[in-house]
């Protein structure tokens, strides 16, 4: 995993970004990692059509940049659909909400 953290001498100072994964910018604009970087050692950035620019400029034109969501596995999907199938120890059944009705029903009388 390739992190570069912004210095703090620029507009998001302290901000580590993963520079495996394609970038969204606040704008909708996509930017991935040429694998270079300038004389400062600054990531350069680039669209499918532009040429390289410095991350930070980036960062300070186009707003914040976060992580293109990577595509979700066919077991994180079975796990998701799955997880709420299966009761836990305190998930309310038909059996105990009809019993919490009673009690209230009898109270109320």
């Amino acid at each position: 995993m390739s992190t570069y953290t912004l210095p703090q001498s620029t507009v998001a100072g302290g901000l580590a970004v993963d520079l495996d994964r394609p970038l969204i910018a606040a704008d909708d604009s996509r930017w991935t990692w040429t694998g270079s970087r300038d004389n400062t050692g600054m990531p350069l950035v680039q669209t499918a059509e532009g040429a390289p620019v410095r991350l930070s400029l980036v960062y300070a034109i186009r707003g914040p940049l976060i992580a293109a969501p990577r595509p979700v596995s066919a077991a994180e999907r079975h796990a998701a659909l799955t997880a709420f199938t299966r009761p836990g120890p305190h998930d309310p059944t038909p059996r105990t909400v009809a019993q919490l009705l009673s009690r209230l029903h009898r109270r109320a009388a």
